[in-house]
């Protein structure tokens, strides 16, 4: 979620097992699963709390403090880029995409609106999925195994259409004459 969604989800949020949220920078409704580790977490929030991220003192926290409470646990966790709840949300994203979500599917988990944005998350897994299926659909394309060359021929590619003339029965033009007929 966007740090300024995230930082208001309580338990007036949670309906069943769902996050129940419209979200405050585009007004899309959005209802999330929660995921089994999240529960884990929301389970010993007391019901009390006005949101679940809260301060030392109980209270919401803003936006920019969250913010800046991302940062210096990632500091303290020896994590040395720059962290912050955008960061979070980029990998989210990732995550999904490389778990095979498609980008709408990843849009109805984040709230984005524009298919671009996502598509810039998912780039990479999609070229590594993809990259995948189309070279598994071409190893099943040919029928055709190409021999390996008689150690004893050399290594000259002429040695090898040699070789490969003799076991597929094709003839290799000698001189001048065209390969095919006119």
């Amino acid at each position: 979620m966007r740090r300024s969604d995230a930082v208001r989800i309580g338990w007036r949020h949670i309906i069943d097992d769902r996050i129940e949220i419209v979200a405050s920078k585009t007004g899309v409704d959005l209802s999330i699963p929660i995921h089994d580790e999240l529960w884990r977490f929301l389970k010993e929030r007391p019901l009390t709390d006005p949101t679940f991220i809260i301060t030392a003192y109980g209270a919401p926290r803003s936006e920019k403090a969250f913010t800046g409470f991302i940062s210096e646990a990632a500091r303290d966790a020896g994590i040395e880029a720059q962290a912050s709840p955008h960061g979070l949300r980029k990998a989210a994203c990732r995550r999904l995409a490389d778990a095979g979500a498609s980008a709408h599917e990843i849009m109805a988990v984040t709230g984005h609106t524009k298919i671009e944005e996502i598509l810039t998350y998912t780039k990479a897994a999609e070229q590594k999925r993809l990259s995948q299926t189309a070279m598994a659909k071409m190893a099943g394309a040919f029928d055709l195994e190409l021999p390996n060359p008689d150690e004893r021929l050399g290594n000259s590619a002429d040695n090898v259409l040699k070789k490969f003339a003799q076991i597929s029965g094709v003839v290799r033009p000698t001189g001048l004459e065209p390969v095919f007929p006119p």
